[in-house]
């Protein structure tokens, strides 16, 4: 008996990734069902409500002797802590920031060079260097539905009054002739280098690097830095007008599918939620009590998930977990100790890149 091919591909997209691959090689009709796009698609969609999070170790090993002499060990575990994948990966320089994005692909750089990631089927893809005696001034990354693929941004620039130029790769799963393409319009400002940035809607944001001297602030209260990934275009967000520079942690996050600015002080979590983009209008959002509950120091970065539940990072070794709805904090105990980490969640896509 031959089931449909709805049901097969109903079946086979509840699936992991490793058990997936290994399906491949049952007969040539799954082979090939696992191979379109649409099976692809469904299973992302899937295992999108599974997420899953990603750990760079703090510490690195150095071979002088192979062509990549820095080693890094990546751990992946689940929302209950427990560990799912442990891989390496070589580089020829330090890892300086991981990013994730929302197609299940990780992406890091190094001072010189940007990798594309699966953690799920551990493919690493190194996307050409910058160019002799240039390095990264930022970078961000991020899917989009109308490509089918993705598209990373890096900065470079060129002297301390010179132009900041924007590179843009795009990643397809179809062999496009794709590759670094600079862009005519600069980067208007530095961003903080080797800071989060984040993907909120097909727009990437980065905050200003407000102490640089490579240009004046046009206005006094521009703070984060919009690239627009359809249109390929920049603009620039303001801070709220009510909020003040203490000295406090500040992240950005998407939190419910907008840009959030959350504010860490001795007491409390304060969230900015930015409501309309062109005008700037920010809305304060919520007061999160943490005093009592985890020490500000601890904290790294900020990330949201799909259920509207919020992860504090931490430099201890646990995860924090706040739910808006209930206003209640849970602990998952990790088994190691790292304040970075990528959401991501298992896809079978991985890009191609043609550098002719």
């Amino acid at each position: 008996m031959v089931l449909p091919e709805t049901i097969t591909e109903d079946i086979l997209s509840r699936l992991d990734v490793k058990s997936i691959l290994r399906s491949k090689s049952v007969c040539k009709t799954w082979c090939h069902l696992i191979s379109t796009l649409r099976f692809q698609q469904l299973h992302r969609s899937r295992s999108g409500n599974h997420p899953l999070f990603l750990y760079r170790s703090t510490q690195f090993f150095y071979n002088p002797l192979p062509h990549h002499p820095f080693s890094y060990a990546f751990v992946s575990v689940d929302a209950s802590g427990a560990v799912r994948s442990r891989f390496t990966v070589k580089v020829d320089d330090p890892i300086k920031l991981l990013v994730s994005s929302s197609c299940g692909l990780v992406c890091f750089a190094s001072q010189f060079c940007i990798y594309v990631c699966n953690p799920a089927t551990r493919q690493i893809l190194e996307l050409p260097p910058c160019p002799p005696r240039t390095s990264i001034a930022g970078f961000g990354f991020g899917y989009l539905d109308s490509i089918n693929g993705c598209k990373v941004v890096r900065f470079i620039s060129h002297g301390s009054r010179g132009r900041i130029e924007c590179s843009v790769a795009t990643l397809s799963a179809a062999n496009y002739p794709t590759s670094w393409r600079v862009l005519n319009e600069g980067c208007p400002y530095l961003v903080e280098e080797f800071n989060y940035p984040v993907l909120v809607n097909d727009h990437i944001y980065w905050k200003i690097d407000r102490k640089t001297t490579h240009q004046p602030l046009r206005r006094s209260n521009d703070y984060i830095l919009c690239f627009n990934l359809r249109q390929e275009k920049f603009s620039v967000v303001t801070h709220p007008p009510d909020w003040r520079d203490d000295g406090n942690s500040l992240h950005l996050a998407d939190l419910g599918g907008m840009l959030c600015m959350v504010e860490i002080t001795s007491s409390q979590v304060v969230v900015w939620m930015l409501k309309d983009h062109r005008s700037s209008f920010w809305y304060k959002g919520g007061l999160i009590a943490i005093q009592g509950i985890i020490d500000r120091r601890l904290i790294g970065e900020v990330k949201g998930l799909k259920n509207g539940e919020i992860i504090f990072s931490s430099f201890a070794n646990i995860l924090l977990f706040y739910d808006t709805k209930k206003k209640t904090f849970r602990h998952v105990k990790l088994p190691f100790r790292s304040s970075e980490f990528g959401i991501y969640w298992e896809t079978l896509f991985f890009p191609r890149i043609n550098n002719s």
